[in-house]
């Protein structure tokens, strides 16, 4: 069995939880014996392969084409949707995005409209992706959706709640799918990191730690202001978004301007862990979020959690968390307060994880058991099969 996996051409330049996804389904498939490729391509040759796995139907321009090429070869397509439902996203432009994009959205009001200036502006960066655009335009955004959603061979939804946002937002004829929780590491070389190099490199410890990409979404300036005058250290990980330049020179006089706050720029898997164990509190109050895993990691290292109220985080976390509003200064500095005076590890979500297996061996498994099912090699799977 040979497997390529496909996402959005900016998927490693802009490092983002559907990346993650992607490479660790990868590597666990390849340690259960699966070939497997990534190529983000458009128009790649795939007689050598046996399925095609796409993922983020979000930015779906570069998905269409991906899906439209797998077409041609008639192989079987998986899609991994992770899929913002559009009150969520609608909310987030109206009270979450500032300046240019916030007026270009009242300008335009509806979200596929939205979505595709994005394009042209991706666009005019990358002149490479102006077949994306030009199909975009005569398909339509929304259409491009439906037609994957409609035609793939499976969806692979996160959660129950992500299913339920696909088909309340699109009139489908028909909706296979089988959820496939994200997952988080598990191995014994996580849970032996130690707080050590990430204390020694940074010479901090009990923090409250953010780590996300720098972006309006994930909603840093709110933590911030929210605990402007509370002495506690917080400490940011992630890249600093290309996209939303305003809001990172915002984002970076308030570092300045607070005491005891960092911003440490992007970490590898081990300082990240390292991080986790040295926290005292992981928070992720997003405009949305479809599963939140940084919460899952910063929980299987034992720290408290501090996530959005909106999204479907909640099918994952239930109350093993402190939630908190974004919109809200008050609601996320109650939620991380009460998280940070708390005893680490209060409100047992390691456990939680553990007793759920929410690892990403188990994430494979369930994805290898779709595939072999597409591709006729046992009948033991049984679809959800949703007609609407």
């Amino acid at each position: 069995m040979k497997i390529l996996m496909q996402n959005r051409k900016d998927s490693f330049k802009n490092f983002g939880g559907d990346t993650l996804q992607m490479l660790k389904t990868k590597e666990y498939l390849e340690k259960a014996g699966i070939k497997v490729e990534i190529n983000l391509d458009f128009s790649v040759s795939l007689r050598k392969y046996d399925l095609v796995h796409l993922f983020n139907i979000t930015r779906i321009e570069g998905t269409y084409l991906q899906y439209k090429n797998a077409r041609k070869y008639g192989i079987p397509i998986v899609v991994s949707p992770i899929y913002h439902s559009q009150n969520f996203l609608l909310r987030y432009y109206k009270e979450g995005m500032n300046g240019f994009p916030r007026y270009m959205f009242k300008i335009l009001r509806k979200n596929h409209r939205y979505q595709t200036l994005k394009v042209v502006y991706s666009v005019m960066k990358d002149i490479r992706q102006i077949k994306s655009l030009a199909v975009l335009f005569l398909k339509g955004y929304t259409n491009e959706q439906i037609e994957i959603l409609n035609n793939a061979d499976c969806c692979l939804p996160n959660s129950e709640l992500e299913a339920r946002s696909i088909r309340e937002n699109f009139a489908l004829s028909k909706f296979n799918y089988e959820i496939i929780p994200n997952g988080v590491e598990t191995e014994s070389e996580v849970f032996s990191i130690n707080e050590n190099d990430f204390v020694n490199t940074f010479k901090v410890k009990e923090f409250i730690f953010f780590p996300a990409r720098i972006e309006p979404l994930k909603n840093q300036i709110n933590l911030i202001k929210s605990l402007m005058n509370d002495n506690i250290p917080i400490v940011f990980a992630g890249n600093l978004s290309k996209k939303h330049c305003k809001y990172v020179k915002k984002f970076l006089l308030l570092v300045k301007k607070r005491k005891n706050t960092l911003w440490i720029g992007h970490l590898s898997r081990k300082i990240l862990f390292s991080g986790y164990a040295a926290a005292k509190v992981v928070v992720l109050p997003s405009w949305f979020e479809t599963t939140g895993l940084v919460g899952l990691e910063g929980g299987i290292k034992d720290c408290n959690v501090v996530i959005t109220n909106r999204g479907y985080a909640k099918e994952y976390f239930r109350d093993f968390v402190w939630y908190c509003d974004p919109d809200s200064l008050s609601s996320i500095r109650k939620a991380v307060l009460s998280a940070y005076y708390s005893p680490r590890g209060d409100k047992c979500l390691k456990q939680h994880i553990e007793s759920l297996d929410l690892s990403w061996k188990r994430a494979a498994k369930k994805t290898l058991k779709v595939y072999k099912k597409l591709l006729g090699i046992n009948n033991e799977f049984i679809y959800h099969n949703s007609k609407l």
